[in-house]
């Protein structure tokens, strides 16, 4: 649920920490074999409950540069941020970083725009623009930009394709792979 006290779990763990360390968990017990990891933050969903010292950060950040920024989101976001790179570091760390193919995506856009309070059914930007950052190191080159649009849809395909598995013929979404390649 997205109700207050939904960021800690009943371990009195930051749920962001507590999903990342369960992930990097998994990683370890399957190092030695193919897997697949579908990490889904709760993270970043209002009401924002920060952890209380990235929140000091971002409201010192906010009184002295006088932005619009909400100090409770930008914190929010921080703690996904340096959990993904935990989990990054993680891969380094067994060796599996060149190896593995990581994700990044997001469920939508902004919460707040410039069109205004936040709507899923308004087809502006924020509404259905959302982050993709894909590392593949044998494929991909860093840095490097593409411009087409995918949708969340298509990412089973590109994992079934990735892992030479043909889809079913009714299943929705298109492959990426020729994008990343």
């Amino acid at each position: 649920g997205f109700e207050k006290d939904a960021y800690i779990n009943d371990r009195g763990e930051y749920l962001t920490d507590a999903f990342t360390s369960e992930g990097i968990r998994f990683i370890e017990d399957n190092k030695e074999k193919p897997f697949f990891l579908y990490l889904a933050y709760h993270a970043v969903h209002h009401p924002f409950q920060p952890k209380p010292e990235l929140i000091k950060k971002y409201q010192r950040k906010a009184e002295r540069v006088r932005t619009t920024v909400n100090p409770e989101y930008a914190a929010t976001a921080e703690a996904v941020d340096q959990n993904i790179g935990r989990l990054q570091d993680s891969l380094a760390e067994l060796g599996l970083d060149e190896n593995t193919i990581v994700i990044y995506t997001s469920d939508q856009g902004w919460y707040l725009g410039q069109h205004g309070w936040y709507d899923k059914r308004w087809m502006y930007e924020e509404s259905f623009r959302t982050p993709l950052l894909v590392r593949w190191p044998k494929v991909i080159k860093a840095g490097s930009k593409n411009y087409d649009l995918v949708q969340n849809l298509d990412y089973a395909q590109t994992a079934l394709d990735i892992c030479g598995v043909k889809a079913p013929k009714d299943m929705q979404g298109e492959s990426i792979v020729p994008l990343l390649r």
